[in-house]
C-alpha cells in the first residue's frame, strides 16, 4: 500500500513552504499446509489420521505359525508406518516479508491539484504520490524550482527504511514430539539531512546552490542465529580463564585484515603495514571497526575466518526452536501414575547492531596510508551476540491425582 499527504506551511511562514510526505508498504506473505498436500495421497492420509485398514478375520489362535507371520508382518507394517510419519515430519511453514519506506520533504512551494499533484508545474509527480522512494527527489525538485530558496528552513528531510524477514515452521517426525522453528532479520535505517538553498561561503558561486547541511543516517539491525558451536567455551580458574574464543578472535584479526585490504580499492599497497611496528595490513589495523567485527562475528560463531563475511550486516537468518515431547505418559507404566510427562528443551540466538551512525569522515575515495586506519562507512557503537538455553533441558509432569511438578536447567550467554 502507499500513502501520501501535503501539509501546507502555517500563514506567517508561507515562504518556507509546505510538507510533503510519502509512504509505502510491501508485503509478501507465504504460508504452506504439507498436511493438506500430503492428504492428498489415501496412504499417508491413513497414516496422519491415525486409521488402518479393516481386514478380514485374523490369525487362529493355535495357529502359532500364522501368529509368528502376523507378527512379523505388523512389525514391518509399523516400521513403514514410522518412516512414511518421518518423511512427513514437516507440517507447515510460513514466510514474511516486509518492506516499509517513507520520504518526508519540507520546503515545497507549490499549492496542489486533485489526486495531490501541481498539475501547471508537474510536481511533484506522480510516482512520489504513488509511493515511489527515489532517493534524488529532493535534487530533482530543487531543480525544478518547486522547493523554497528561504534560508531559514529547518525542517529536515528524512527518508526511512525497514526491512523484516520471518519465518516460522512445524516439525513432527513422529507423534507426540514436535519441534517449532522461527527466524526473523530486521534492519531499520533513517537518512536526515538539513536540505537546503545556501549562498554563504564558497557554495556561492557555484552551479547548484542546494546543500546537504548535516547528513546523517541511524539505524539497527538484529538477526537470528545459530551460535551453539562456540557455546561450551570452558574458561576457569584451572585454565587462568583463558577462553578458546576470545584467543580465536584475537588471532582471526590478520586473516580478516588481509581479506579487506585486498578486497578495497582504496588500499593501493596490499601488504603489511610496517609502520611503528605494525603487523597487520594498509588501511586495517589490530583495532580498526572492520577488521574486529568480522573476526568477533567468525570466533563466536565457529565460522571460518577465511569464509565470514566481511560486512557487519548479514543476509541469511538462522532458525532458533523450540523441541517438546509428551509421549511418555502413554508407556503403560508411566501411564498410571502420570497423566502428562513433558520433556523441554529451547534454543534462541540473536545477533545484534545496538546502534549505528554514519561517519562524517568517510571517503570512498580516500587512500590508505601508513600508520592510519581507514575510516569506515559506519560508526557501529556495539555488536552482541547473545545465546540463551531455556531451558537447555527441562521437564514437566501431571499426576493423575492432579499433582503437577518440573525442573528446568537454563544456560545463557551474552557477548559483545
Amino acid at each position: 500500500g502507499a500513502n501520501y499527504g501535503w501539509t501546507q506551511a502555517p500563514p506567517a511562514y508561507s515562504t518556507l513552504g509546505n510538507t510533503i510526505q510519502n509512504s509505502r508498504e510491501l508485503t509478501l506473505n507465504t504460508q504452506f499446509n504439507f498436511v493438506s498436500l500430503y492428504n492428498k495421497i489415501p496412504l499417508l492420509r491413513r497414516i496422519n489420521q491415525g486409521t488402518k485398514k479393516a481386514k478380514a478375520g485374523g490369525p487362529a489362535a493355535d495357529d502359532k505359525g500364522s501368529a509368528a507371520t502376523e507378527k512379523n508382518k505388523k512389525e514391518k507394517q509399523a516400521f513403514g508406518t514410522g518412516f512414511l510419519r518421518a518423511l512427513m515430519m514437516v507440517r507447515n511453514a510460513n514466510v514474511n516479508y516486509t518492506l516499509r519506506d517513507g520520504i518526508v520533504l519540507p520546503g515545497f512551494v507549490h499549492q496542489i491539484d486533485y489526486f495531490g499533484q501541481n498539475f501547471a508545474h508537474s510536481v511533484p509527480g506522480i510516482p512520489f504520490i504513488l509511493g515511489s522512494q527515489n532517493e534524488d527527489i529532493r535534487y530533482n525538485l530543487a531543480q525544478m524550482g518547486a522547493l523554497t530558496n528561504d534560508v531559514r528552513v529547518n525542517n529536515f528531510y528524512s527518508q526511512n527504511h525497514i526491512k523484516t524477514i520471518q519465518g516460522s515452521a512445524t516439525l513432527e517426525p513422529m507423534k507426540d514430539f514436535r519441534i517449532q522453528m522461527n527466524f526473523n532479520l530486521s534492519r531499520s535505517n533513517t537518512l536526515q539531512t538539513l536540505f537546503r538553498y545556501d549562498t554563504t561561503g564558497e557554495y556561492k558561486n557555484i552551479a547548484g546552490q542546494w546543500r546537504d547541511l548535516s547528513l546523517r543516517e541511524t539505524g539497527n539491525f538484529t538477526m537470528t542465529g545459530i551460535f551453539i558451536q562456540t557455546a561450551n567455551d570452558k574458561a576457569s580458574a584451572k585454565n587462568n580463564w583463558e577462553s578458546t574464543n576470545y584467543q580465536n578472535f584475537e588471532n582471526f584479526r590478520f586473516v580478516v585484515s588481509q581479506r579487506q585490504a585486498n578486497e578495497d580499492g582504496r588500499v593501493a599497497l596490499k601488504g603489511i603495514d610496517k609502520t611503528n611496528g605494525g603487523k597487520y595490513y594498509y588501511g586495517y589495523g589490530a583495532k580498526a571497526q572492520n577488521t574486529l567485527i568480522p573476526a568477533f562475528f567468525a570466533a563466536y560463531t565457529g565460522t571460518n575466518q577465511s569464509k565470514v563475511s566481511l560486512s557487519p550486516f548479514r543476509s541469511l537468518p538462522l532458525p532458533n526452536w523450540n523441541i517438546n515431547y509428551n509421549g511418555l505418559s502413554k508407556i503403560k507404566a508411566l501411564g498410571k501414575i502420570f497423566t502428562n510427562i513433558t520433556l523441554q528443551h529451547r534454543y534462541s540466538g540473536t545477533y545484534n547492531i545496538g546502534g549505528y551512525t554514519s561517519n562524517l569522515y568517510y571517503n570512498p575515495n580516500d587512500t590508505a596510508r601508513g600508520g592510519k586506519d581507514l575510516v569506515s562507512q559506519y560508526n557501529i557503537n556495539n555488536v552482541n551476540i547473545r545465546e540463551q538455553f531455556s531451558p537447555l533441558i527441562g521437564i514437566d509432569v501431571t499426576t493423575k491425582s492432579g499433582i503437577t511438578g518440573g525442573f528446568k536447567i537454563n544456560r545463557s550467554r551474552n557477548v559483545s
